[in-house]
């Protein structure tokens, strides 16, 4: 059912303009949904302007990108402690370095498609605005360069266990939360 199901997705995506369709059969799980944030990054954005107000089926109202990765070459053999690393470690200090309004983690289990690279998880982040993807004084919640420096060094450190950067996938993308009844 899920092959058949994702090939018809696939291909009604292409059928509508996207050239690229892979599906991944995934464990999903929601860190931060929205009106969910709990770090410390609050500035006018929390929790009510944040929560999900939209009809779903309509796009998210805020920025989202999606992160695919693979598994680092020196884990591929302990996945255990690689995603003990990602949900222990990375998804919490994240949470308190970046202003996310959503984030939500998903390990692949297995492609669906042939054409589906090699990837071991997904993120998808959602931010309070487009400001906030490119300026690295929102991005990292800082107010000086000091701090900038300094939660870039932290994310770096921990990022770096649990993706390889030469293979990262990183795109922004529509939003369209659709929840099955």
């Amino acid at each position: 059912f899920l092959s058949d199901l994702s090939e018809n997705i696939c291909m009604l995506m292409s059928k509508n303009g996207c050239t690229r369709t892979e599906a991944y059969l995934v464990d999903q799980s929601i860190y931060t949904e929205y009106g969910e944030y709990a770090g410390p990054c609050t500035k006018g954005f929390w929790p009510n302007e944040t929560a999900k107000s939209w009809p779903d089926g309509i796009r998210t109202p805020f920025p989202v990108t999606l992160t695919a990765f693979p598994v680092p070459a020196s884990r591929k053999n302990d996945l255990k402690s690689w995603k003990k690393d990602w949900f222990g470690i990375q998804s919490p200090m994240s949470e308190m370095v970046q202003p996310r309004i959503r984030y939500v983690r998903n390990c692949v289990r297995k492609p669906l498609t042939k054409t589906a690279p090699e990837y071991a998880g997904f993120v998808v982040e959602a931010w309070p605005s487009n400001s906030h993807m490119s300026n690295p004084f929102l991005f990292f919640h800082a107010s000086n360069p000091l701090q900038v420096a300094l939660h870039l060094t932290i994310m770096l450190r921990s990022v770096t266990k649990i993706m390889p950067f030469a293979h990262i996938f990183q795109q922004t993308v529509g939003e369209y939360i659709v929840k099955q009844k």
